[in-house]
């Protein structure tokens, strides 16, 4: 449907911006984009998640098994290496046009790899499926996942934790970490008192004029280190 020669979708609003299209997602302009994806993700809807990923690149009988799973580990990945200022993306429909990028990408952030590289997190303006321009995690980023989870996320303890844990934090630390850390610290102080404990057996049976010494360098300083 055209209105004055351009499509309804895009029209400006009452000030003269450019207006988002329509789209069941919200996937209109980055920062709704960016949104979505997070929101659908602290769900645990990757279903839904994956439709904020451009799997293009994907062969189609692919996507609907690979998606989700693309889109679960890209949050671990994030939560894990990247806080996302949301606020500063674009809420336009062109995005950002004097970032130095190519036209219709924006930069969400980067990640420092352990092989001292980056990688770029970015979105892409892509045609849906009807034409009308919408913005999806790009499909270079998509490509880097992969990479990503064997740094960031291969260890499949996190992915046991309920989205709500790993969203939720405390003191910059979500609700998983402090469960992880308060488990390795218990698991720590009992490994030292088990350990300690064998120790004073052994020096039992040795007599010593620095028994008393030695039993309170062991519960104490020994103990800790431990």
């Amino acid at each position: 449907v055209l209105e004055h020669g351009k499509p309804k979708e895009t029209l400006g609003d009452e000030h003269g911006e450019p207006k988002a299209p329509v789209d069941e997602f919200d996937r209109g302009a980055p920062q709704t984009s960016i949104e979505g994806f997070l929101a659908a993700s602290r769900d645990g809807d990757y279903e839904r998640a994956a439709q904020y990923l451009d799997l293009r690149q994907l062969p189609k009988r692919e996507v609907e098994k690979e998606g989700p799973l693309l889109a679960k580990r890209l949050k671990i990945v994030l939560d894990r290496s990247l806080w996302i200022d949301v606020d500063a993306l674009s809420n336009l429909p062109e995005g950002y046009t004097t970032d130095g990028l190519p036209r219709n990408r924006d930069l969400v952030g980067q990640i420092k790899t352990p092989d001292g590289g980056t990688a770029q997190i970015l979105m892409q303006r892509v045609p849906r499926g009807d034409g009308v321009p919408i913005w999806k995690i790009s499909s270079a980023t998509v490509a880097r996942i992969p990479r990503l989870w064997e740094y960031f996320g291969s260890s499949s303890m996190w992915e046991w934790f309920p989205p709500a844990l790993l969203d939720t934090k405390i003191g910059g630390l979500s609700l998983a970490g402090w469960i992880v850390l308060t488990a390795v610290v218990g698991i720590s102080a009992l490994v030292g008192f088990v350990a300690t404990w064998a120790t004073l057996i052994v020096l039992s049976r040795f007599r010593s004029r620095f028994g008393e010494l030695l039993n309170r360098f062991v519960t104490g300083p020994f103990r800790l280190m431990v």
